[in-house]
């Protein structure tokens, strides 16, 4: 692993700014001062560090998923000397726990996108680079489909060796009282029933593989929304031949119907929507700790729906900073 980060300064960059004044823009909005810095030279030289970095990245991240105990931290924001400034955050906890944002600091709460990039670094007079790992997709699967999720990754990988983790739960399903032991239960009550690995976006876009070896892959994202309160999480299974189009929806239909809108499957004759709360999973988590369990749940509920289809979910970092956020439709 690098001890330094690896870039290369543009053409205009913020050296140039920083040295005629950062200071003496005070508090004035760094992107009104200097509009084409934020539009083409420092999404170029944050995509440039990306390039170089994104494997340095990867053990960055792999460091602090282990200390912290947290499979999703995947985003962070360093210096140009690769000094961690602030994070490491979750992206997928960014947009389903906090609204879109993260904390900075005690003062900064941040979308992360380009604009309040620019901005932190002229409120912090210092240079600070987003960064993902290289390995930016992340596949979740239920231990009992790994005989059909495995040999797919495996072609994709082009090799035998596959690094898996163990998704962990926010909540611990094992020390439920045995009175309440029910399927789902039973399916997700050990320590290690929900497995993971990591690739790069590239090649977890090899799907096809996936499909020779009748694996249903579901895309895990959020759906934004003003009218619900911001961003709700969801899975989208593509439709094929022999079924609809399938999101497993992390709103109850209760939900969408208090907030003044409409089912999805009401306005859809075509796809089908199945809804976390009815997983009989959820029914055994309070509902302030819902949330934090939207990946077991979305598995539990599919898993009920298609008991004999092998699925993988597959989530990939949001990147503000690049346009890649959670937009509406």
């Amino acid at each position: 692993m690098a001890d330094r980060l690896k870039w290369q300064a543009p053409r205009v960059g913020y050296a140039t700014v920083f040295d005629g004044g950062v200071k003496q823009l005070g508090s004035h909005d760094l992107v009104a001062a200097v509009p084409s810095l934020v539009t083409q030279e420092l999404g170029k030289l944050i995509a440039g560090a990306q390039e170089r970095n994104g494997s340095w990245a990867d053990g960055r991240f792999e460091d602090h998923r282990k200390d912290e105990g947290d499979w999703g931290l995947d985003i962070m924001l360093v210096d140009a000397e690769g000094r961690l400034q602030a994070g490491p955050w979750s992206s997928f906890d960014m947009f389903n726990n906090h609204g879109g944002f993260v904390a900075v600091n005690d003062e900064h709460a941040s979308d992360l996108k380009i604009e309040a990039v620019a901005n932190l670094s002229a409120a912090t007079e210092r240079f600070l680079i987003p960064l993902a790992p290289k390995k930016d997709t992340t596949l979740i699967w239920h231990i009992s489909h790994a005989h059909a999720v495995l040999p797919a990754i495996r072609e994709i990988l082009g090799t035998g060796e596959i690094p898996i983790e163990t998704y962990q739960f926010q909540v611990d399903l094992t020390t439920f009282d045995p009175s309440k032991v029910n399927d789902s239960m039973r399916r997700f009550g050990t320590a290690h029933s929900v497995q993971m690995t990591r690739l790069p976006y590239e090649k977890a876009q090899q799907g096809g593989k996936f499909a020779e070896k009748g694996v249903w892959t579901g895309q895990v994202g959020f759906w934004e929304s003003e009218r619900f309160g911001g961003y709700a999480p969801r899975v989208r299974f593509n439709g094929n031949r022999r079924r609809k189009t399938t999101f497993v929806s992390g709103m109850s239909r209760a939900q969408v119907l208090n907030s003044g809108g409409r089912p999805m499957e009401e306005n859809h004759d075509d796809v089908t929507v199945l809804r976390t709360a009815d997983s009989r999973l959820a029914g055994l988590v309070k509902p302030d700790q819902a949330k934090g369990m939207f990946i077991p749940f979305a598995l539990d509920t599919i898993m009920s729906n298609q008991p004999d289809v092998p699925v993988v979910l597959k989530y990939r970092t949001y990147t503000p900073w690049t346009g890649n956020f959670p937009k509406h439709g």
